[in-house]
C-alpha cells in the first residue's frame, strides 16, 4: 500500500476482508478510494492525519473529483468509502466522535437500470455457439446469468459442487458472505452440461501441458483457471454487443434484465427482491419502470371500462376509414 496511507487503513481493509466478508472486488475497490484521499491529502493539504479532517477538507476532496471529470456516483462511492473507515475507527475508539457524519452527500442522478428485452436475449442465446470450448463456455456463462441473476463475482466464483441439477437450484455466497440458494433454469443447465464435456477435456489437456488447473471452478480460462471477473465481464460485454448498440452492457446488464422479465411476467417486487438479494425493497423498486406494459394489459383484462374504451377506439377508426373512402375530392 502507498506510503501516504496511515496503517490503520491497512486494517480496515483486512477488516472489510476477515469479519464483513466481502468479496475481492470490493475490497479492492475500497482500498482504491482510500489511497486516492490520502494521496489527495498529502498533495494538497501536506498531511495524511486523519484525525484533523473535517467537512472542509472533504469539500476540497469532492471539489478535486469533480474538476477530474468524476460523474457523481463514482464521487458517491468514493465518499462513501471513505465515510465507511471513519466509522471503523469510531467503531474500534480510536477516535471518539466521526468527524464525517454530518457530512452531505453527493446528490446522484438516479437512471433507469439498463437492461436488455427478452426477445433480444432469446435471439442471442438462440444463436450458434462454437462447437468447442469457449463457445460452450460462453453460452453457459450467459445462460447462468440471465437465468439466476447472479452478480459477476458469483457466477466467478461458482465450483462444480454449487450447482444441483436434480434439485435445480444453484448455492452461492452472496454480497456480504451469506449463502443463498437460488433456482435455476432448464436451459442454462443444459447449457452446463454441454459444456461440462469440453470443460473435462480443456483440464485434461493443460494438465498435460504441466499447467496448474483448478478442478472446482465452474468457468475457466484457456489455462484452465477460474476465469477472472475481468475476463468473464469483457466475455459478456463482447456477446451482448451482438444485439444491443449501448455501449455500457455488462454482465449486471443481465442482471437487470432478469429482474426485469420477472416483472414483466407478473411475479411481484418482494419475489424479485429476494431472488435478487436486495436487503430493501426501496432497491428492487426501481425495476417498476417496465410495469408500464403489465399495468395496461391488466387495465385491458379487468377494468369495466377498458373493453368499452376499446371498443369506442375501434368504432371511431372504423367511421374515419368510412369517412374517408366516401371522400370525393373537387375537381380543379
Amino acid at each position: 500500500m502507498s506510503s501516504e496511507v496511515p496503517p490503520e487503513v491497512e486494517n480496515f481493509i483486512g477488516f472489510l476482508r476477515a469479519e464483513r466478508n466481502y468479496s475481492g472486488n470490493t475490497v479492492a475497490a475500497y482500498q482504491r478510494d482510500l489511497v486516492q484521499f490520502f494521496k489527495f491529502l498529502k498533495a494538497q493539504l501536506d498531511s495524511t492525519d486523519y484525525k484533523t479532517i473535517g467537512r472542509l477538507e472533504m469539500r476540497a476532496f469532492i471539489s478535486e473529483l469533480q474538476s477530474n471529470g468524476n460523474v457523481s456516483t463514482t464521487i458517491a462511492r468514493k465518499l462513501s468509502a471513505v465515510k465507511a473507515f471513519y466509522n471503523y475507527l469510531t467503531k474500534q475508539g480510536i477516535l471518539k466522535t466521526n468527524p464525517l457524519t454530518s457530512l452531505f452527500s453527493v446528490k446522484v442522478k438516479k437512471g433507469l437500470p439498463d437492461f436488455l428485452s427478452h426477445s433480444k436475449l432469446e435471439k442471442l442465446l438462440e444463436s450458434d455457439f462454437p462447437d468447442s470450448f469457449q463457445g460452450k463456455r460462453d453460452k453457459a456463462l450467459l445462460e447462468v446469468f440471465y437465468s439466476t441473476g447472479m452478480r459477476l463475482s458469483e457466477v466467478a466464483n461458482l465450483n462444480l459442487e454449487d450447482v444441483d441439477s436434480s434439485a435445480m437450484t444453484v448455492r452461492f455466497r452472496a454480497k456480504g458472505g451469506k449463502y443463498r440458494i437460488l433456482p435455476i433454469g432448464s436451459k442454462a443447465l443444459k447449457s452446463l452440461k454441454n459444456y461440462y464435456t469440453h470443460r473435462q477435456l480443456h483440464l485434461k489437456k493443460n494438465k498435460e501441458a504441466g499447467k496448474k488447473t483448478h478442478l472446482q471452478a465452474i468457468f475457466l480460462n484457456r489455462f484452465g483457471r477460474r476465469l477472472s471477473t475481468r475476463n468473464m465481464r469483457n466475455i459478456i460485454k463482447r456477446h451482448l454487443g451482438k444485439v444491443s448498440d449501448n455501449p455500457r452492457v455488462s454482465p449486471h446488464t443481465l442482471r437487470h434484465s432478469f429482474a426485469t422479465a420477472m416483472l414483466e411476467a407478473g411475479a411481484d417486487l418482494i419475489a424479485i427482491k429476494e431472488l435478487l438479494g436486495h436487503e430493501t425493497l426501496s432497491m428492487t423498486q426501481k425495476y417498476t419502470h417496465v410495469t408500464t406494459k403489465r399495468l395496461k394489459r391488466i387495465y385491458k383484462q379487468a377494468h369495466p371500462l377498458a373493453e368499452i374504451s376499446e371498443s369506442l377506439e375501434k368504432r371511431s377508426g372504423d367511421r374515419n376509414k368510412t369517412a374517408n373512402r366516401d371522400k370525393v375530392t373537387p375537381a380543379l
